[in-house]
């Protein structure tokens, strides 16, 4: 009589029964590395950080610590309400602070460094991102741009010197 089942073993040829074995699995195809170009310059260290799918490339900075009061900017180009940051790292296009206030992403905001014996410094720019550190503080990472020639601005930098 003849089997029931034909995937449950065949018989060999000097009559004893044999099970079926799955063939050995392939090692995956290797994957080659993405290469981003990144700027050749002996000044410019480049923190690769990967957010999202996307690979960005951001400036490290050099360390600064300094203190900061930090105002956004409304809609008609008017600083807010200061509030006072300490700056962890600096570089030609960003700056990144720490601070107790949070910063929505985009949103454009002025700086005052205050230096030991010289008025504030005013510096300008836009939120590229703000984390929390833990501690109830916030990691605020800010493009530079150019600051904008408006009097109110100006003002109020000239108001933090006095």
């Amino acid at each position: 009589m003849g089997q029931l089942f034909s995937g449950h073993g065949r018989k060999k040829p000097n009559g004893s029964m044999a099970m079926w074995t799955p063939p050995p699995p392939r090692a995956p195809a290797p994957r080659e590395p993405i290469s981003v170009p990144l700027p050749n310059h002996p000044l410019m260290k480049i923190e690769s950080r990967v957010s999202g799918a996307r690979h960005d490339p951001r400036p490290c900075g050099y360390s600064f610590d300094a203190e900061l009061e930090v105002a956004e900017v409304d809609d008609r180009g008017r600083p807010q309400y200061p509030w006072v940051a300490r700056a962890q790292k600096l570089s030609r296009s960003n700056v990144v602070f720490r601070s107790r206030r949070m910063c929505y992403t985009g949103r454009e905001i002025i700086l005052a460094i205050h230096l030991i014996d010289c008025s504030p410094v005013g510096l300008y720019g836009r939120v590229r991102s703000c984390d929390y550190d833990g501690e109830g503080q916030y990691v605020v990472d800010v493009d530079l741009i150019t600051l904008p020639n408006r009097p109110e601005l100006q003002a109020w930098i000239d108001h933090l010197a006095a």
